[in-house]
């Protein structure tokens, strides 16, 4: 049942204020998906444009270390590449452990707080 309420707004069941906090733990999780997929990128921008500028020479002609620098490109996309999948898994395995821990420390007997609409929807199932 719905209690009596002090605010002048309308009232939302309980079932839309779960459905409510869910969505909202969802976007927060893309938000921060999309800000760290943004630093990858400003990351490789970075690299990129620090690669394109000329070795600075030390007094010795530097045409003679060119073949190492398509080597050293490589390498430096090899690990970016590395860096960016590391990261995407933390970031996958960060939002697990958020939504076992919830799961987890969630409710106990009696003071039960009913399960989202959308629950049964998550690609991971109850343990």
């Amino acid at each position: 049942g719905a209690g009596a309420g002090a605010g002048a707004g309308p009232m939302i069941s309980v079932d839309e204020q779960a459905e409510l906090i869910h969505r909202t733990s969802q976007l927060q999780a893309e938000n921060f998906e999309m800000r760290e997929k943004i630093k990858v990128l400003e990351t490789r921008r970075h690299i990129a444009d620090v690669l394109d500028k000329p070795l600075p020479s030390r007094g010795a002609k530097a045409p003679a270390k060119m073949p190492d620098a398509a080597s050293l490109w490589e390498q430096n996309r090899k690990m970016q590449s590395l860096l960016e999948e590391t990261l995407m898994k933390n970031i996958h395995l960060q939002k697990m452990v958020e939504d076992f821990s919830q799961r987890d420390g969630s409710p106990r007997r009696g003071h039960a707080v009913p399960p989202s609409p959308l629950a049964h929807q998550q690609s991971v199932p109850p343990s």
